[in-house]
């Protein structure tokens, strides 16, 4: 533990490029792997069987790719499609989980929707879909390359695919365990939660298309959630160089393509937001795409959720050698050598949105 606290002091300041930050990654890993090993042993079967999943680019993760500006609607419009905004409603302010509620699509047929917690059954589900979405680099093999060099491209490919499953597999083994053990131990505090959103349909066959994760963290707007479960005392730690106890952070919100752009982006965030509340906050956080290109459809329904920009003066004297630039006053900082937006937003006792 000492070690990898060291590592973190020490390469968080010094990563300020992207091959950077992922040394930062590799070696947080290589440290954390063997306890990791323990804790989670199921991991590794799993993941060798899902090596040969090829990953793909994923552009965004909430809308279709030539969508930039239009945020994601989660109410029913005139035409009677959509999500009822009572669901919305439900959610922020009486999470009982799991919930099921019904989509009206264009065509005027009904689909049953299922907002619950990730199992232990479901975890394989949910790490195809992170294969799926966040995906990998391109291939930087070139036309004139020898078959050495795809070879050895094949295998890097091969081990970056395990390595990924590995990882995210562990993880979310991790969180389900967390909170399962909170579920059951009132001493154990609830602060890791992943909902899934899936469709059933007439054979009460589930098909998982989203998820997203609501965590207690400390509030440091130069990291984000880290990908293994931190113990709780840990955090306490932490959250105490800020003056604030843990508080809830919204991340790994995902929803596969074919899904975008009805409204389930907004009621998990509903979903995250009331169970917030029903630990007792009335605030959340969450990081965000600075990129206006990539990051701008995110940008864009977090804004229309109410989330605001968490601004610090001190930080921003770091860039005034770029001069006066918008995106100091967006929340902008640099996370493991990327250009991130911090977010805030306060939650009502009583809100629709």
């Amino acid at each position: 533990l000492l070690l990898f606290i060291s590592l973190q002091i020490l390469l968080h300041t010094t990563a300020h490029t992207t091959a950077a930050a992922m040394r930062v990654i590799i070696l947080q890993t290589l440290v954390l792997a063997p306890y990791c090993c323990i804790t989670s042993s199921f991991a590794i079967p799993i993941a060798f069987s899902q090596r040969s999943n090829g990953r793909i680019p994923a552009l965004n993760l909430f809308f279709d790719n030539g969508d930039k500006t239009v945020a994601d609607s989660p109410t029913k419009s005139r035409s009677g499609f959509g999500v009822d905004r009572r669901t919305i409603e439900n959610l922020q302010n009486n999470p009982t989980i799991p919930i099921q509620f019904e989509y009206s699509d264009p065509s005027g047929s009904q689909k049953i929707i299922q907002i619950k917690q990730l199992e232990k059954d479901t975890v394989t589900d949910a790490v195809s879909l992170c294969l799926k979405e966040y995906g990998s680099y391109p291939s930087s093999i070139t036309a004139n390359a020898t078959p050495f060099e795809k070879m050895v491209e094949e295998r890097m490919s091969d081990f970056d695919n395990f390595f990924f499953t590995f990882i995210v597999l562990l993880g979310l083994g991790q969180r389900v365990e967390r909170r399962e053990k909170s579920d059951k131990d009132p001493s154990c505090p609830q602060d890791h939660n992943v909902l899934c959103i899936s469709e059933i349909d007439s054979n009460q066959k589930e098909t998982m298309f989203g998820m997203a994760e609501v965590s207690m963290q400390p509030p440091d707007p130069s990291r984000t959630s880290p990908p293994f479960v931190m113990p709780s005392y840990l955090k306490k730690v932490l959250a105490s160089f800020y003056g604030s106890d843990s508080l809830p952070y919204i991340s790994n919100v995902l929803i596969t393509n074919e899904y975008r752009g009805k409204g389930f982006s907004k009621v998990l965030m509903a979903a995250c937001e009331g169970l917030a509340k029903s630990w007792g906050y009335y605030e959340a956080y969450l990081h965000v795409d600075a990129d206006s290109s990539s990051g701008g459809p995110a940008q864009n329904l977090y804004n229309s959720l109410g989330y605001e920009p968490v601004i610090d003066e001190t930080y921003n004297e770091n860039f005034t050698w770029m001069g006066s630039t918008p995106a100091m006053n967006r929340g902008l900082y640099i996370v493991d050598g990327v250009a991130l937006l911090f977010l805030k937003k306060k939650l009502l006792s009583k809100e629709i949105q």
